[in-house]
């Protein structure tokens, strides 16, 4: 017969006791991580439509940036500035969602090829024929930039 003295049980007891809690723990442990891995992978970040709708985001607050440029008052090196930022907001829509509008897209470009032509003819005096044409180019690349982003503003809902 065994010797079951209640102290060999008990510390038997607490020994197995002590693993169990520590098995729960350790689970309770790995459950909590593996949420908040997937908590953080669910996020916006690494979502391919919402970096799009992001980037489309950009675009629609620097085309209207663009659309409000008074020319004559702040000059040119803020339009190419201007310009910069909605070249740079397009190269991202494009990087993220390209397929979206290509017919747009197109137009876009083409407009914004027609301001940069514009933009580099001008001279340190501009002529009257030169701020018009500046003009005339940032008012087509404006309504270009504004239905291609109603476009993609379709997209993102």
């Amino acid at each position: 017969m065994t010797d079951m003295t209640p102290t060999a049980h008990s510390t038997d007891d607490r020994r197995h006791g002590v693993h169990r809690q520590r098995r729960l723990a350790g689970a309770a442990a790995a459950t909590v991580v593996g949420l908040t891995l997937l908590v953080t992978g669910c996020g916006d970040d690494d979502d391919p439509d919402q970096a799009f709708c992001d980037a489309v985001a950009s675009l629609d607050s620097d085309v209207e940036a663009i659309s409000g440029l008074d020319v004559a008052a702040e000059g040119t090196d803020a339009l190419r500035t201007a310009l910069g930022d909605v070249e740079a907001d397009l190269a991202e829509v494009r990087a993220t969602g390209a397929e979206v509008a290509p017919e747009e897209l197109s137009a876009l470009d083409s407009a914004l090829s027609d301001l940069q032509g514009a933009l580099s003819d001008v001279s340190d005096d501009a002529t009257a024929d030169e701020v018009s044409a500046i003009a005339t180019a940032l008012q087509q690349t404006a309504q270009a930039a504004e239905r291609t982003v109603t476009t993609f503003q379709e997209t993102c809902g």
